[in-house]
């Protein structure tokens, strides 16, 4: 029995032995494979690298009809952009510095600078980089502290009040407020009561003029309009104060460079209408011409002038309220055949009109129309007229 026992305990230990020994072979098997992946890995990315490498090397770009450069341009409210344009190489992708495909605009007065890449799509690999640089400029933009302006619209402004001392005032074209560029669009009662102002020079870029904007400006004398009488036409005169012209004794607008008295009034063939008030108190103006495409006389828009004679023509249908009234040198009026009624004050405290013939249309006189004409001694009236309220 000893010896069967020792028999079994050396088997065993030999049978212990064995298998330790295989855990060994087996080990060094596993990393023997994990070995030969390992390098074949790495000849692949090797041989990879080579290929890229040499792709790269071998594959030209010809980027010499691609247009990528600086632009300036002068500020008009749009947006602008530097874009690649030209001919982009086959196989070339374009990305923007900023990480966007989308090109970023800009419209405020600034200098931005555009950066772009150009990356193989082969390799994936950057080839080329450019720069380039966007100016927007004004050279009319306003750098002063005489005024004080609100916006009131995108990129419009208006100016709300004028605390310079100068008797000489060029109203700004255009101002940057907080970074944001605005045209000067509008006057809200900027220059109210001021007595210091003899000259003033405003924009054409002006659309509205404010709720007795001159009132009270006793020492101005001369008006400078940088615009035509058409673009002086576009704009809303909100009240007879707001025209410079209730206070101003000269007016002048801008032809061929060259500031021209308004001393006799052309307006151009196509306007159809005479806003109200838009010549309201223009005692240097003593004639007018009216064009045969006239439809329409505004509110006292020729009132407190000094004309002498006027010619209305047969395009005119309507003539608003008290449109010539204290007209007081205006001796000779010939009136548009297709008026149909004379409004209220039309023609009031028109001193010197001494005659007048009503046109055949006319069916209605209303109140006040010829009031203190003293000098009016002949009214022709039509066989259509109907309703007379009073002169």
């Amino acid at each position: 029995m000893r010896v069967f026992s020792l028999l079994v305990d050396k088997r065993m230990l030999y049978f212990k032995k064995e298998g330790e020994f295989m855990k060994k072979i087996y080990w060094i098997f596993y990393c023997f494979v994990f070995g030969i992946l390992f390098f074949i890995s790495g000849c692949e990315n090797q041989i990879s690298s080579e290929q890229s490498s040499l792709e790269s090397s071998t594959v030209s770009y010809d980027f010499s009809k691609l247009i990528f450069e600086d632009k300036r341009v002068e500020f008009d409210g749009n947006f602008y952009s530097i874009d690649v344009e030209g001919e982009i190489p086959e196989g070339i992708r374009v990305v923007y510095r900023n990480g966007v495909f989308q090109v970023p605009d800009y419209c405020n007065i600034g200098v931005y600078e555009y950066n772009v890449d150009f990356y193989s799509e082969h390799t994936n690999e950057k080839v080329l980089s450019k720069r380039a640089t966007l100016t927007i400029y004004s050279d009319d933009l306003y750098r002063g502290n005489s005024f004080t302006f609100a916006i009131i619209d995108e990129h419009q402004a208006a100016v709300t009040g004028y605390t310079g001392t100068e008797p000489d005032v060029i109203v700004p074209k255009v101002v940057n407020i907080d970074g944001i560029t605005c045209f000067v669009t509008q006057l809200d009662n900027a220059f109210t009561g001021n007595n210091n102002i003899t000259n003033i020079t405003l924009n054409p870029q002006i659309k509205e003029l404010g709720y007795e904007e001159f009132d009270g400006c006793k020492s101005l004398n001369n008006v400078y309009f940088d615009g035509t009488i058409e673009e002086w036409l576009n704009i809303d005169i909100k009240s007879r104060k707001s025209n410079p012209m209730c206070s101003g004794l000269m007016f002048h607008f801008k032809e061929d460079g060259q500031y021209v008295k308004a001393t006799d009034l052309v307006i151009p063939e196509g306007i159809t209408e005479i806003p109200s008030y838009a010549f309201y108190g223009f005692t240097c103006s003593t004639s007018v011409s009216l064009p045969s495409t006239l439809e329409s006389i505004g509110h006292e828009a020729f009132a407190s002038t000094f004309l002498t004679t006027v010619d209305i023509p047969n395009s005119v249908t309507n003539i608003d309220r008290e449109a010539f009234s204290y007209c007081i040198y205006l001796n000779d009026i010939k009136l548009s055949n297709n008026l149909e009624t004379i409004e209220n004050g039309t023609f009031s405290y028109c001193i010197r009109l001494t005659s007048i013939e009503i046109p055949e249309k006319v069916t209605k006189i209303n109140s006040s129309s010829f009031y203190d004409c003293r000098n009016l001694t002949k009214v022709i009236l039509p066989s259509t007229i109907k309703y007379i309220e009073g002169f």
